[in-house]
């Protein structure tokens, strides 16, 4: 046998880092155009799954804030409404007890300015019809507390002078008043 004809000897041959793999054929020139396009579709589909989530947490951000200041709406009107009853209480109280009309005319202010605080609380809540029934509630013991005690100690002060104050059943609507009004302050919270 010549040398010629002998095999070689196996020797690993060191192959490149890009070569028998998928990044050589990346690289190499074949195919340009379809890796090309390849890349290119990969590339807007990443771009469009960023912008729908992107657009996802804006939307949801925005009806959390939505529902955040609704919430905190409906507390502060709530505030406004309990402030109001305080308010009417003590121009009642205070026209009890001194006589001066100044009171009266704070009484009917604040009453009035009640009555349209919780028409607005309740346009807010409309869609809430558990909320509505506490705003109905609310609004029924506040005008049964003026049917029943506020307006017939008014008048009975107008009418007897310092008198109405010494009345037997004074203590008893004093204590119903109170029940009443805590009741309404319940409700709102």
């Amino acid at each position: 046998m010549t040398q010629a004809a002998a095999p070689k000897p196996a020797t690993k041959v060191r192959r490149g880092i890009f070569r028998g793999s998928a990044l050589s054929w990346l690289f190499s020139p074949q195919h340009f155009h379809f890796k090309l396009l390849s890349g290119t579709a990969v590339g807007i589909v990443v771009i469009a799954f960023l912008a729908g989530l992107f657009l996802f947490v804006t939307l949801r951000n925005h009806r959390d804030e939505s529902l955040r200041t609704h919430t905190i709406k409906i507390m502060r009107l709530g505030s406004v409404i309990a402030n109001d009853i305080a308010a009417l209480e003590t121009s009642q109280r205070g026209f009890l007890l001194t006589g001066e009309n100044s009171y009266v005319e704070l009484f009917d202010h604040r009453r009035e300015l009640l009555k349209r605080r919780v028409e607005e609380l309740t346009a807010v809540i409309l869609d809430n019809p558990r909320q509505r029934k506490r705003v109905m509630k609310i609004q029924e013991v506040t005008q049964q507390w003026l049917e029943t005690i506020a307006l017939p100690q008014i008048s009975a002060r107008r009418a007897k002078g310092g008198a109405a104050l010494n009345e037997p059943g004074a203590n008893l609507s004093a204590a119903l008043k109170d029940s009443l009004l805590d009741q309404a302050r319940e409700i709102l919270q």
